[in-house]
């Protein structure tokens, strides 16, 4: 008889973990919000996990990202350019309602975008056939912390210092057995504003009511959702 309740009770655990939520609860007490993806409790269904695995890979070691694709804001050489990067950003979008805040669908998915904040100088491996306005998405770069002015180019003489992108030959790539085995050593990694959830301020509204006036929402600026990083963990 106790054999049996033994075994009765190993068979409910192991049910019970296959269909366990790897998601935890969202967490808001930090000053970004953040959720854990806990890839012990991935069951059947793995397509998030092998997004967050290839996340993973897009991050150099110390949480900075690299850079996947360029464009060419001005061409200096074949192997030389003053570039936008271009990096992956979630995209949100719903429909005419919800704008207005008034409620309704609204759909998240991450994107290639020209970050135009900053300007870099980009020096590449080998020869690219682009010119001034083309973009690529094949090219991955990471920021190298240096820095050139026009003392070291003359292109550069309109625009003061600016930092430098290199190519990287390749993505430093985390092997799945590699990326298991150090999750369960107690390695985790945080992927910056993964994915958006509905702000708490204004309740995904972006505005605050009728009540104050349909004030916009300065949490969200008025967008009605909130960015998560997503932390990965055993």
């Amino acid at each position: 008889m106790k054999k049996t309740l033994i075994l009765l009770f190993l068979a409910v655990t192991l049910i019970t973990s296959s269909h366990a939520d790897p998601f935890a609860p969202v967490d808001r007490s930090k000053n970004s919000t953040r959720q854990e993806f806990r890839v012990s409790k991935v069951g059947k269904d793995k397509s998030e996990l092998i997004k967050i695995f290839d996340a993973v890979n897009e991050l150099k070691e110390g949480g900075d990202s690299i850079n996947r694709g360029v464009k060419v804001v001005y061409r200096i050489s074949s192997t030389e350019f003053l570039v936008y990067p271009k990096r992956w950003k979630n995209v949100t979008w719903g429909g005419s309602s919800n704008r207005l805040g008034m409620g309704g669908n609204t759909n998240t998915h991450r994107s290639l975008v020209v970050d135009r904040t900053k300007l870099y100088f980009l020096t590449t491996n080998s020869p690219l056939d682009l010119v001034t306005g083309e973009s690529s998405s094949d090219i991955i770069t990471y920021e190298t912390g240096e820095i050139k002015d026009k003392h070291d180019n003359e292109a550069l003489a309109g625009y003061g210092g600016v930092r430098v992108l290199k190519e990287a030959a390749s993505l430093p790539a985390i092997t799945k057995e590699d990326f298991v085995a150090r999750l369960k050593l107690g390695e985790s990694w945080t992927l910056p504003n993964y994915k958006t959830v509905d702000c708490r301020k204004c309740m995904g509204r972006g505005d605050m009511g009728k009540l104050r006036g349909n004030a916009k929402c300065t949490d969200c600026r008025a967008t009605g959702k909130a960015p998560v990083d997503y932390i990965v963990v055993w």
